[in-house]
């Protein structure tokens, strides 16, 4: 991973998963971050709520703002929510367009 340009090294291990429910995701060493994963279906369609929390190495952004961190943060957010978000609309018209062949006789 790489903030500000510089790369980060650390162990992530998988700490809670329930299938459909919700992911939590840590890190043991470098970066320390947790990510939890929430899915929730409403109106026939998928909600994700992803929460990110983590501490800033002081040690390793001297002299960079943690404003600025923040910043680049909350846009790779942005930027990584809609790649999911296109990934699973492209998935879902896939598996329409699956089962509507199947259902086609030969």
């Amino acid at each position: 991973y790489k903030i500000m340009g510089l790369p980060l090294k650390g162990e992530a291990f998988v700490a809670e998963h329930s299938q459909n429910q919700r992911r939590v995701e840590r890190t043991t060493s470098g970066f320390l971050n947790m990510w939890t994963w929430t899915f929730k279906r409403k109106a026939g369609r998928t909600m994700l709520k992803l929460t990110v929390e983590y501490t800033v190495p002081v040690s390793v952004f001297d002299g960079v703002s943690e404003k600025l961190v923040k910043m680049q943060n909350e846009r790779e957010a942005d930027l990584a929510s809609a790649n999911i978000k296109t990934r699973m609309e492209d998935y879902t018209q896939a598996s329409i367009y699956t089962k509507t062949l199947k259902k086609e006789p030969f």
